[in-house]
């Protein structure tokens, strides 16, 4: 079984104008269970199954409008890798994944001068995603 975490956060602000700044914050979370073919060997290929959790927001702000954006999505994940262990605790792996989502999207967009406008927006959305190649480093305890 495995856990896996990723977040990251963005702010900028203008140095000509402090009005303006913009911000992204993602966050991520899943769970995989996983199967070795041979799980005694130095070299494996594995396989794995489990879910997922994704969430990213953005806004920007200026002095005439201001426009947020929040996606959320949900599903399960499965995938194939090759681990090659250096030390009984410590290996090198490539992995390849496929999500399926589904999630929403919601956005607020907001005039600050005439015509003062707002718009809301709600989108739900479904996703089979093709993950990129993962390469990394593992380390057991």
């Amino acid at each position: 079984m495995r856990l896996g975490f990723n977040g990251s956060y963005n702010k900028t602000e203008y140095d000509t104008n402090s009005l303006i700044n913009e911000q992204y914050k993602s966050f991520g979370l899943n769970l995989i269970f996983m199967y070795y073919l041979n799980p005694n060997s130095k070299f494996n290929i594995y396989g794995y199954l489990g879910g997922q959790y994704l969430y990213s927001g953005q806004s920007l702000d200026n002095e005439y409008e201001s426009v947020f954006i929040n996606n959320w999505s949900l599903g399960p994940i499965l995938g194939v890798g090759a681990e090659y262990f250096v030390f009984n605790q410590l290996s090198l792996f490539a992995e390849y994944s496929y999500s399926f989502n589904f999630g929403e999207e919601e956005s607020v967009s907001q005039r600050y001068e005439y015509p003062y406008e707002k718009y809301e927006l709600k989108l739900n959305k479904v996703s089979l995603n093709p993950n990129p190649v993962k390469f990394g480093l593992s380390v057991y305890f």
